[in-house]
């Protein structure tokens, strides 16, 4: 985490001294003070200092917020500690809190609890947290004092100050200029803007985030300071989700958005909003956009407030632990978006409740379950939901759906009348096949607008074909592919505008190879699964010129040897490798390979003998993580860091090995 720390230099020193060199037992380090004060930002700081990554055994961390539940808690604890597992998911509450216990119990371990609200979330989480009197800590992040001296132990909580317009005006030229200097004039501007802030860091680094983007005039920054909206442009000539990809760049690089988690082609797959923000969004909502924000009681009676307050809702969002949706049938109501979002249902959704928003166009339920679509929603454009039914797609034909989204238990098959829905943009279900596939994909119409194909199993590789002929404009495609020994070859000839494939091999038996290559002109992302790979086939992905991230898991190599030769993948940056079971044993690179490689992993495998020593001469590598492989493996590594490091003067590489005992990073 690269964040600016003004004012608190002192307080990082200290902070770090009773991490690392504090009590010998257990301590909770808690960090007080008002929204905006910047406590996220130092916890994060001292969270990923190398001292302490170094210290620690086992690092985790979680985020409460108000609404929180003790199940997510624990499951993102778990998630750093053990990796993603999907047997946890199955376990309630207490069965995941006593295996962290159990997990955490020898170690040394450093976790982070940020944004608590109340005491009752200490209380849900530190039986899990056993004290081996071996130095273990816990940061903990809390606006309120109450809940800190309720979690003390050894050391006092920290509350943190209110900055100084000297500090505010430091940061904000830090953020706008970083190491260049500022011109008189800017100066004068720039810190009566900053004086404007309030003394919070967080106000400081959202008007930093406009300013950056600002000319650096003297009158674009007396006219910012006079009125800071309006920033986010409209863009001509791209598509949606490349403008929404834009808007939310824009969003982060202001500090309005945190990009949370990101895809190994640097894309956001998650992001957070500080509650200050999260909170003036909300009550912007409901007086420009008629927001309907509603948290469910279990045994609070919502009759009359709903009849009153949805007559006036055009969007609605619902959450909390229980709700009972009966009482929805009395309203009429212009409402165009519905977000359901509870823990726990009385019973499935009957769709029928749906039937008075003649006017819905969002409708997302994808963590409830329903077993009928509603049939009279022909504005609808977006639907999520969990389902158990087989064919319950057949009455959305008259729809005009763009985004369908299906979490299903168990293979379900799609009608021929999906495919005659060409306004489809993004169809998503857990696990689907097709109806006479050949039949229905032929006689299909070209689906133009299909931008995101996921997880369908197709049963041969014709049918991989046919679907790329049917969707032109496709950009991401994850699949299942039954493995075939067959004479014949496809080539699979990608969209020019698809970026993300992601193909899984389901073997069957006597399975020798994989039936097909592939041709991508623009290709970026690829990820293969459970494939038999000869060195033709790895020479032919090697050839392509755009692949800049490529992922391999259980993937056969002839002879357990992997042969990368002279001048091949030009333009990876991230190459990962997850071995499995599979028997990985030898590697072999030639010195002029990877010329672009910046970011290697390899995890579970087991059988390799080393990474190839070249890799310490490759000159764009930034950095090796290594996940339950074996000795020779770590000790390559950490070879390949000191030649790096001796050699090249690389003092930024950085190795990151994570076995059965812990995690390293050197």
């Amino acid at each position: 985490m690269n964040e600016e720390i003004v004012g608190f230099e002192d307080v990082v020193d200290k902070l770090t001294y009773q991490l690392i060199k504090g009590t010998k037992g257990r301590d909770v380090l808690s960090i007080v003070g008002m929204p905006g004060l910047g406590k996220t930002t130092l916890a994060y700081r001292l969270y990923f200092d190398r001292s302490v990554v170094s210290y620690f055994d086992i690092r985790a961390q979680c985020c409460v917020s108000q609404v929180y539940s003790r199940k997510d808690l624990l499951l993102a604890i778990l998630r750093d500690v053990i990796g993603g597992n999907s047997e946890c998911t199955e376990k309630d509450a207490d069965e995941l809190a006593d295996q962290l216990r159990k997990t955490l119990f020898s170690k040394r371990y450093l976790i982070l609890v940020d944004d608590v609200w109340e005491a009752s979330v200490w209380d849900d989480l530190r039986g899990c947290f056993h004290d081996a009197n071996n130095g273990s800590r816990i940061i903990l992040t809390t606006r309120n004092h109450e809940v800190a001296n309720y979690a003390r132990y050894e050391s006092d909580p920290l509350p943190l100050r209110m900055f100084k317009d000297d500090e505010s005006w430091e940061l904000l030229r830090k953020k706008v200029f970083g190491e260049e200097s500022c011109s008189p004039l800017l100066t004068s501007i720039g810190q009566q803007i900053a004086k404007k802030c309030g003394q919070l860091p967080l106000s400081v680094a959202l008007v930093a985030g406009i300013l950056a983007e600002t000319e650096k005039k003297e009158e674009c920054w007396e006219q910012l300071a006079n009125n800071l909206e309006g920033f986010v442009k409209s863009c001509e000539g791209k598509n949606l989700e490349d403008i929404a990809e834009g808007y939310l760049g824009n969003l982060i690089g202001r500090n309005l958005v945190m990009g949370t988690k990101r895809s190994s082609g640097g894309k956001i797959k998650a992001c957070r909003i500080h509650d200050l923000l999260h909170d003036f969004c909300k009550e912007r909502a409901k007086e420009e956009m008629r927001l309907l924000w509603l948290k469910w009681d279990q045994n609070a009676n919502h009759s009359s407030c709903l009849y009153g307050r949805m007559q006036l809702a055009h969007r609605m969002c619902i959450y909390g632990e229980w709700y009972s949706p009966g009482d929805w049938r009395l309203c009429q109501s212009y409402v165009v978006s519905i977000s359901l979002h509870n823990n726990h249902l009385s019973g499935f959704i009957d769709s029928s409740i749906f039937h008075n928003f003649k006017f819905l166009k969002v409708l997302d339920l994808e963590f409830t379950r329903i077993d009928v679509f509603p049939t009279n929603l022909v504005y609808l454009r977006y639907f999520a939901a969990e389902t158990s039914k087989y064919s319950i797609i057949a009455n959305i034909h008259s729809w005009k759906l763009e985004t369908l989204k299906l979490k299903t238990f168990g293979e379900m098959s799609l009608p021929m009348i999906l495919w005659e829905m060409d306004t489809l943009r993004h169809l998503h279900i857990s696990n689907f096949s097709f109806t006479r596939a050949k039949q229905l994909i032929e006689n299909s119409i070209k689906l133009h607008d299909l931008k995101t194909l996921s997880n369908p199993y197709f049963s041969c590789v014709k049918e991989v074909e046919l679907i790329l002929r049917t969707a032109p404009n496709l950009r991401e495609l994850r699949c299942e592919v039954e493995g075939v020994d067959s004479i014949q070859y496809y080539v699979l000839n990608f969209p020019a505008r698809i970026e993300t494939p992601k193909i899984h091999l389901r073997y069957t038996f006597g399975t020798k190879t994989i039936p097909f290559r592939i041709s991508a002109p623009n290709l970026k992302n690829l990820t293969l699964n459970d494939f038999y790979r000869n060195p033709q086939h790895l020479s032919e992905i090697a050839s392509l010129q755009n692949p800049q991230v490529l992922k391999l898991k259980g993937i056969y190599f002839e002879s357990n040897k992997c042969e990368v030769g002279n001048g091949e993948f030009p333009q990876l940056r991230i190459l990962k490798l997850h071995a499995g079971q599979v028997h990985f044993e030898e590697w072999t690179v030639a010195d002029d390979a990877f010329p672009n490689l910046e970011r290697l992993v390899l995890s579970d495998c087991e059988f390799l003998k080393e990474i190839p020593s070249c890799f310490g001469d490759f000159c764009s590598l930034k950095s090796i993580e290594v996940r339950k492989c074996n000795e020779y493996v770590d000790k390559s590594a950490r070879d390949i860091r000191e030649t790096q490091v001796e050699d090249y003067q690389n003092s930024g590489f950085e190795v990151f090995l994570s076995t059965r005992e812990g995690e390293i990073q050197l």
